[in-house]
């Protein structure tokens, strides 16, 4: 009988295919203080693909537009990218945009947290 790998958690480990898309090299962002951030390279911005980990041990892939926009909560307007899911057209997460002239991909947490904003239920629409 043949022992089934596991994780830590006891279930089995995740069994994938071999994908016939090339890995992409991600772009690089030293920041000052030693970090590094990686970012999808502009030239893939409009077909995205990243691997939904809700879904994991299920290999669901989410294909993504990524828009350029800016940080609306303060007067720096600090570049962000807005993740649009291409099925729902909703916006799933926001991060840094590491072409900005200003900001290079780095944000403070007001950033990513406009997803909140966006979707706040109690926010007034204008029509």
């Amino acid at each position: 009988m043949t022992k089934i790998p596991q994780t830590s958690a006891g279930t089995a480990v995740p069994q994938f295919a071999d994908s016939d898309r090339k890995p992409i090299k991600l772009t690089e962002v030293v920041h000052p203080d030693g970090r590094i951030s990686q970012y999808p390279p502009s030239d893939v911005w409009d077909d995205w693909v990243e691997w939904d980990g809700k879904e994991w041990p299920k290999k669901v892939a989410r294909r993504y537009t990524l828009v350029p926009t800016v940080c609306f909560n303060c007067e720096s307007a600090c570049g962000l990218l807005a993740y649009v899911d291409k099925d729902t057209y909703e916006i799933r997460k926001f991060e840094g945009n590491p072409v900005h002239p200003g900001s290079r991909g780095r944000n403070c947490a007001k950033g990513p947290a406009t997803h909140n904003q966006v979707y706040d239920p109690e926010r007034i629409f204008i029509r």
